[in-house]
C-alpha cells in the first residue's frame, strides 16, 4: 500500500502511540499485468469480471489443519504477494474470514458488519457478515457499542475497531471469548486493503486483542513457524488469494519442512518488534558494516534497506526504479552476486535465484527496495521464504533453518517483445514504456510496511 511513500509506522491506541503495527494492501495486479501486456504488444490476460472478483473475495480458501508432533497444529494457508493468509471462523453462526499472518503487529482485527465508514467499508466485498451484536457466542453484545480504538498506518490507511469477545475457531480448536477487534471503519487510500490481520507480535508486546496470547496455552511449545511454498506464485493472482501457498505451524516446528539445525538469533529486548541486530551485508566480496536494528516481518513483501545500503546493493544488481519497485534485466540475473546477511554473528545467504520475483510472467523485479524517512530495515517475506522460520515466544528467539526442498525460487522468464525492442546490448535494466511504468506503479502497492 505504500506506492513508494514509505513512512515510519504509527499505531495509535486510545490516542496513545503503541509500539508496533502493520500496513497491508493488495494492489490490482491483474490490471497491472494487463497494462504491461499492452505495452509489450503481447496478448492481454483474460478479463476478470466484477462478479468473479467479488465471488473470490467472499469465498476464502479453507485452511486445512493437520495434527503434528506433541499436539502441534500444521495449517495450510493461502498467499498473496509472498505473504500468508489463514482462514478462521468467528462468531455463531460461524463466518469464515481470511486474515494475514503478521509478525509485524500484535492485534487481531477483522472486518465486520459494523463497518460503515471508509473506502474499505464502501467496498462490500471487504465487509464480512460477522456481526458482534447478533453473534450467539459473543460474551457481551453491548461491547460492540464501545468507543473504537484506532490503528493508523504509514501510508495514511486507518482502521477503527471495537474489542469484543467471541468464539474463534483456528488450528482445530475453538477459543471461547477470544478478544477480537471488530472493524467499524476501514480506510485504504492507496489500495483495496484486506479483511483482517492476525497480529503475532513478540512476547514483550501487549494488546487488548491478541490471538496468540490465548492460543499458546493450547500447545506444548510456544512457537509459530512459517513455510512458504516457493513453487506457488502469488504475485500474479487475479482471483484473490492463492490456496496452498505455504503453511503455519503452531507448537513444535514441522521437521518435514527443514533440514539440519535451526540457527537461532536473539531478538532485541528493548524493541517492540521481532527485531534483531543486522551486523553486516556482504555483496560478492564487499562487506558493508551496519549494526542496525532489523525487523523480520511475515507481513511485509520485500526487503527494505536504508538509502546508502540499498544504493550499493542496487548498483550491483542494476535495478531501474519504477515508482518504488526496481526492475531488473532478466537476461543478466545469473550474474547477480550472492548477498549475505549477518544477524547477530549468524550468516544467511541469498543466491542470484532468490533475489527477484516475476511480475506478469515476464518482468523481473528486485526483492529489495529503499526505506525512506528514517524507517527501519525490514527483512520481509521475500527473505523469510528462503528459509523455514520459527518465532519462539518463550525464549525470545527467531530461528531460521534450511528448507528440505532447496530448489531455485523460480525460473527466468523468456524475453518479451518489449525487451527485444527496448533493451540495448549494454542495458543493465529494461526501459519500460510509460504504460508499463504506470502498471508497475500500481503494483508498487505490494510493498507492505511494519
Amino acid at each position: 500500500m505504500t506506492s513508494g511513500l514509505l513512512l515510519p509506522l504509527l499505531l495509535v491506541l486510545l490516542g496513545t502511540p503503541a509500539p508496533v503495527a502493520a500496513d497491508r494492501g493488495l494492489p490490482d495486479i491483474s490490471g497491472a499485468v494487463a497494462a504491461m501486456a499492452a505495452a509489450a504488444g503481447d496478448l492481454p490476460p483474460p478479463a476478470l469480471t466484477a462478479a468473479a472478483a467479488r465471488a473470490a473475495s467472499l469465498a476464502p480458501p479453507p485452511s486445512v489443519v493437520r495434527a503434528g508432533a506433541n499436539g502441534t497444529a500444521v495449517i495450510s494457508v493461502a498467499g498473496s504477494f509472498h505473504t500468508l493468509f489463514l482462514t478462521l471462523q468467528v462468531g455463531t453462526p460461524a463466518v469464515a474470514i481470511s486474515a494475514q499472518l503478521d509478525t509485524g503487529s500484535p492485534t487481531l482485527w477483522l472486518s465486520s458488519a459494523l463497518c460503515k465508514a471508509g473506502s474499505g467499508c464502501r467496498d462490500k466485498s471487504k465487509v464480512s457478515a460477522w456481526d458482534p451484536t447478533k453473534s450467539r457466542s459473543v460474551a457481551d453484545p453491548a461491547a460492540a457499542l464501545a468507543k473504537p480504538i484506532q490503528r493508523r498506518y504509514g501510508d495514511g490507511s486507518t482502521i477503527e475497531c471495537v474489542v469484543v469477545e467471541d468464539a474463534v475457531r483456528v488450528a482445530g480448536a475453538t477459543i471461547e471469548r477470544q478478544p477480537v477487534c471488530a472493524a467499524t471503519l476501514m480506510d485504504f487510500p492507496s489500495s483495496p486493503g484486506e479483511m483482517g490481520i492476525i497480529g503475532l507480535g513478540p512476547p514483550q508486546t501487549q494488546d487488548p486483542a491478541s490471538l496468540f496470547d490465548r492460543l499458546r496455552t493450547s500447545f506444548v511449545e510456544s512457537k509459530v513457524s512459517f513455510y512458504f511454498d516457493r513453487s506457488v506464485g502469488t504475485f500474479d493472482s487475479s482471483l484473490g488469494l492463492v490456496p496452498n501457498a505455504g503453511e503455519v505451524t503452531i507448537g513444535t516446528p514441522n521437521t518435514a519442512r527443514y533440514k539440519d539445525d535451526f540457527l537461532w538469533v536473539p531478538i532485541l529486548k528493548n524493541s517492540s518488534n521481532w527485531s534483531v541486530k543486522l551486523d553486516s551485508i556482504t555483496i560478492g566480496q564487499t562487506r558493508l558494516t551496519l549494526g542496525v536494528e532489523t525487523l523480520l516481518d511475515t507481513g511485509t513483501s520485500l526487503i527494505f534497506l536504508d538509502s546508502a545500503t540499498f544504493d550499493y546493493v542496487n548498483a550491483d544488481m542494476g535495478g531501474k526504479v519504477v515508482n518504488g519497485l526496481y526492475q531488473l534485466n532478466c537476461t543478466k540475473l545469473k550474474s547477480l552476486s550472492p548477498i549475505t546477511f549477518v544477524l547477530k554473528g549468524v550468516s544467511f545467504t541469498l543466491t542470484w535465484d532468490k533475489q527477484f520475483f516475476v511480475l506478469g510472467g515476464k518482468y523481473c523485479v528486485s526483492i529489495f527496495t529503499k526505506q525512506t524517512n528514517g524507517g527501519p530495515t525490514i527483512l520481509g517475506a521475500s527473505f523469510l521464504r528462503q528459509f523455514y522460520t520459527s518465532f519462539d515466544y518463550a525464549a525470545s528467539l527467531i530461528g531460521l533453518a534450511q528448507l528440505v526442498d532447496n530448489a531455485p525460487d523460480q525460473t527466468i522468464p523468456g524475453i518479451s517483445k518489449m525487451d527485444r525492442s527496448h533493451a540495448g546490448p549494454r542495458a543493465r535494466a529494461h526501459a519500460l514504456p510509460r504504460a508499463a511504468s504506470l502498471a508497475l506503479a500500481a503494483a508498487a502497492a505490494v510493498v507492505l510496511l511494519v
